[in-house]
């Protein structure tokens, strides 16, 4: 039985398939955060598509549907939010455990070298798509009649909120 473990006397093989695991994971992870702010602004557009089925403008729905209306959009971005963040959260994981395997690995050309730079690498990316999925919620908080003021400091305490949230895990 103990003659069966893979890999046995091959370490190295097994951190560079382990480190294709993981690059296999980082890009995964990098496509679906674009789907993520993809499919919530879907949901945004989706929403006010609704609206248009329902009520001929917004000066015809009640105060109550546009209210409701502008709570969901804003319920569709925290949660297209917060899975874009756990999604770069899941990145910086994955790359600080590639980082590990790669320190392991024998590599005097420094093959893996990008692999050995900061997990954090590349936070833009998250900031940018909620960005861009607040301020398209603050375009349906317009659509929607929200007072002005709404429309600029609910989608910024949200941003911060989500932006606080998602930096604060740290890498096993």
């Amino acid at each position: 039985m103990a003659d069966d473990v893979p890999f046995k006397d091959q370490y190295q093989e097994w951190c560079r398939l382990q480190l294709q695991f993981g690059h296999h994971d980082i890009w995964w992870v990098k496509g679906n955060q674009l789907k993520t702010g993809n499919s919530t602004l879907l949901l945004l557009a989706a929403l006010v598509g609704a609206s248009k089925l329902l009520w001929r403008s917004p000066d015809d729905m009640t105060t109550t549907a546009l209210v409701g209306f502008s709570i969901l959009g804003g319920a569709i971005v925290v949660v297209g939010g917060l899975y874009a963040w756990d999604l770069y959260n899941t990145l910086v994981r994955t790359r600080a455990r590639a980082k590990k395997i790669a320190e392991l690995l024998h590599d005097p050309h420094d093959v893996f070298g990008p692999t050995k730079l900061d997990p954090k690498r590349h936070l833009a990316f998250p900031i940018a798509i909620t960005v861009i999925e607040l301020a398209a919620w603050a375009v349906t908080l317009v659509y929607f009649k929200a007072a002005p003021a709404w429309t600029i400091i609910l989608p910024l305490v949200v941003w911060v909120g989500l932006a606080v949230w998602g930096l604060r895990s740290e890498p096993d």
